[in-house]
């Protein structure tokens, strides 16, 4: 241990000039660590977002070693130190669970690459176009125009719907005809209709058929496959063209109605 009781210039000189001496070592030490670890990550085409949390924490663990050891070679005791550090540690950990819980999550997230910025994914009711995917929250933009903040955690916890990992989605929608029109000639309509619109896809053909009979009206199922991103395009477009398509080939599209019989 360093007598600090009988510190003279010299000695004081010669102590400061020793702890300058060891902390150059060590962040020389320290920088190639990082570069050797940046090499090997670069090789592996590690995300950027992994690379740099992997620097970050690689920085943070080697600063807190070279503390350590600067400390031990001028004489201090750290072995009570490192109990306290412990133990701040363990309190910390604790405190910070759920944001540790979201960098595990955001680390999972990037590495299983189940989507990416620009997606349309779904999770935990909310819906939009990943903007960000960073290592405590994913933000996504809703069709609505409303910046939503997800936290990580709760996307490797919860269901995610990815709508482009394909490429390409179905479009489902339904169409009633009154009791009274021809069923064969209804289905031939729509799915003429579908075809005339260059953004459907001819395979998978488009599929019509009869799904229910409501009190009122025939329902048709209506399925089309199209590229992700002309989905909404494609769903109002052909919703706001079926009943004059029908109503011109002479098909009725049904209202509500209620046939009243009175007793004399």
């Amino acid at each position: 241990m360093f007598d600090f009781s009988n510190l003279n210039w010299t000695a004081a000189l010669l102590f400061v000039v020793k702890i300058i001496v060891y902390f150059l070592i060590a962040v020389i030490a320290m920088k190639l660590v990082v570069a050797a670890l940046k090499k090997i990550l670069d090789k592996t085409k590690t995300d950027d977002i992994i690379k740099q949390f992997a620097i970050t924490a690689t920085k943070a663990v080697l600063w807190v070693v070279i503390i350590l050891i600067i400390l031990s070679a001028i004489g201090i005791e750290i072995s009570s130190l490192i109990t306290i550090l412990a133990t701040c540690g363990v309190a910390i950990a604790l405190a910070l669970k759920d944001s540790l819980g979201n960098i595990a999550g955001g680390i999972l997230v990037i590495t299983s690459k189940n989507f990416g910025k620009g997606d349309f994914i779904e999770v935990a009711g909310k819906a939009g176009v990943v903007q960000d995917v960073g290592l405590l929250y994913t933000t996504i933009l809703t069709p609505d125009n409303q910046v939503v903040t997800i936290p990580n955690g709760a996307l490797t916890t919860n269901s995610v719907s990815n709508y482009n990992r394909e490429g390409s989605r179905r479009v489902d929608m339904a169409f009633g005809i009154s009791y009274k029109s021809d069923i064969a000639k209804a289905k031939e309509v729509i799915a003429a209709m579908a075809a005339e619109d260059p953004r459907v896809f001819a395979d998978p053909a488009p599929f019509v058929a009869v799904d229910r009979y409501d009190d009122n009206a025939v329902v048709f199922a209506f399925r089309v496959y199209c590229k992700s991103a002309d989905y909404w395009g494609v769903k109002f477009d052909l919703q706001d063209k079926v009943k004059d398509a029908l109503a011109g080939a002479g098909i009725a599209v049904p209202s509500r109605h209620l046939d009243v019989t009175v007793d004399k």
